[in-house]
């Protein structure tokens, strides 16, 4: 049976308080995409959560990263809180032609998730989590399913180092593939 792929990565990536802690202090806004995509494999966009990005920003996107690189886009909030998913296939429609725009770097849609650890972003997931985390999601690959783990817990960076370590603890319990390069 063929193994399943990982996906590691953050809830966005574009945070000024990552400067000096993930990003170089001097390091411009511009190059902060890139960086990152250095270091993971996928991330999460919470901007389609409160609006639809234009055509030409889905391009860009797509068009930016490397090639093996995914996308997982918040489902837009009226969709999932004022829609309460009633009544909202006009809205479901125009964010999936968007969505399409990326192509194969079209990942998981999201449409709830857990916030971090303690207080809402900013607690940091401790070894122990990490390793349950890091053995369900080798057990899912192991049986070829692919597996997409973000972390928004994007205070003082926490998502970022917590990300890398699921990532080698994954790695580690497959044998040494390179789990973020999946």
């Amino acid at each position: 049976m063929k193994r399943g792929r990982f996906f590691v990565g953050t809830s966005g990536w574009s945070y000024n308080h990552w400067r000096g802690l993930f990003y170089p202090a001097d390091m411009p806004p511009r190059r902060w995409f890139t960086h990152y995509a250095r270091y993971f494999s996928t991330v999460e966009i919470n901007y389609t959560f409160y609006r639809l990005p234009a055509e030409k920003t889905f391009l860009r996107w797509r068009e930016q990263d490397p090639r093996w690189f995914v996308y997982a886009l918040k489902a837009p909030r009226t969709i999932t809180h004022l829609r309460k998913l009633r009544e909202c296939m006009e809205v479901v429609d125009r964010f999936l032609d968007r969505a399409r725009l990326l192509g194969s770097k079209l990942g998981p849609i999201v449409y709830a998730r857990m916030h971090g650890v303690g207080v809402k972003y900013s607690g940091s997931c401790d070894k122990e989590q990490l390793q349950e985390v890091a053995g369900w999601a080798a057990d899912y690959l192991n049986q070829g399913y692919d597996t997409l783990v973000y972390f928004n817990n994007d205070a003082q960076a926490h998502a970022v180092q917590n990300a890398w370590e699921l990532g080698r603890l994954v790695e580690n319990l497959l044998g040494g593939d390179d789990a973020q390069r999946s």
